[in-house]
């Protein structure tokens, strides 16, 4: 399923738009919180598929972009269309036609060299290796150091602040740490400090491994394709991406 970091960003969103913004302030507040209601409502209705909520979020979107090309509406909505549904060929020449405001965003570009980057840790891909302070005591960790086990290793790209990273590692994560078959490694990601993520640490149970990768200066997320926050990579036990997502109960459906 689509749409799983307008939630938890929203507040940032507003707030970071609305600078320059073209549209006045209130009427800006207004816009956005009517489509994320619009939104809101689609993903609450238990009798749509998931397909159909999807389609349905897209329609939104596409209509948002459309009736605000050149402000900060426009910008939010370009954004989740090139996070969830345009693959590079269209995020690029969906930028090449957009507003300044648009494409001459930072933001957006390096989002779209992310999802190039994305490439080359899809499935069949040898992980990228990381290596980074353990979150609680400092040490160096690094991912391959729990290759060659005979596990499968789910490595979580996560941070605090994020409360759809915080349910799939409290619904999922969790009882995959008790399974012999898997080793899970975080990865906190766009965390201005360590003790948020040590705080999280505590609160969720986290009993796994954690590598603090700090904020989003020169965060290594751009280099594995990571846009928003849960992802989540499978590895066979020798660091080749199996699959990856958002959700690790999906990953492991289409990698079984």
């Amino acid at each position: 399923m689509k749409r799983f970091f307008i939630p938890a960003a929203l507040a940032l969103i507003i707030l970071a738009a609305c600078k320059g913004n073209q549209v006045a302030a209130p009427t800006f507040e207004q816009e956005i919180l009517r489509y994320d209601s619009l939104i809101d409502a689609v993903y609450n209705d238990t009798t749509t598929s998931d397909d159909r909520k999807d389609a349905l979020y897209r329609s939104i979107l596409d209509e948002m972009y459309g009736s605000h090309p050149s402000d900060s509406i426009g910008l939010y909505a370009f954004k989740q269309l090139m996070i969830d549904f345009w693959d590079i060929e269209e995020s690029e020449s969906q930028m090449e036609k957009a507003a300044p405001l648009i494409s001459q965003s930072i933001d957006l570009q390096r989002r779209l060299q992310a999802k190039k980057n994305a490439v080359n840790q899809a499935p069949g891909k040898q992980f990228y290796d990381l290596t980074g302070p353990d979150a609680i005591d400092g040490h160096d960790l690094t991912i391959s150091q729990f290759y060659g086990q005979g596990k499968r290793i789910i490595v979580d790209f996560w941070a605090s602040w994020c409360s759809p990273c915080r349910k799939e590692i409290s619904s999922h994560l969790l009882d995959l740490a008790s399974d012999p078959d898997y080793t899970i490694v975080g990865i906190a990601v766009w965390e201005e400090s360590v003790e948020d993520t040590r705080k999280a640490i505590g609160e969720l149970g986290i009993s796994w491994p954690v590598i603090y990768t700090g904020g989003r200066e020169n965060s290594p997320s751009l280099k594995y394709g990571v846009t928003g926050i849960p992802t989540l990579f499978v590895l066979d036990e020798n660091g080749t991406v199996l699959g990856t997502g958002h959700s690790i109960s999906s990953i492991l459906e289409s990698i079984d």
